[in-house]
C-alpha cells in the first residue's frame, strides 16, 4: 500500500515533524502551499488566516 504524507507548514516545525515521519516509513511527501503567500511574520498572517476561516476558505 502506498503512503502519502501531506503537510502544511508556516514556522517549519510541522515540516520538520512530516520529514521525520517519512524517514521512519519512506512515505511519499507532498507540501502543500497557499496560492497567494500568507505575509511573514505572525502578526501579519493571524488576521489573513482569520479572514479565511470567517469566510470559511478551507
Amino acid at each position: 500500500m502506498a503512503k502519502l504524507i501531506i503537510y502544511f507548514s508556516l514556522s517549519g516545525n510541522t515540516k520538520r515533524v512530516a520529514q521525520k515521519i517519512q524517514a521512519l516509513t519512506g512515505a511519499d511527501i507532498v507540501s502543500l502551499e497557499p496560492q497567494v503567500p500568507y505575509p511573514a511574520g505572525y502578526s501579519n498572517y493571524v488576521p489573513v488566516a482569520q479572514n479565511e476561516f470567517e469566510r470559511r476558505i478551507l
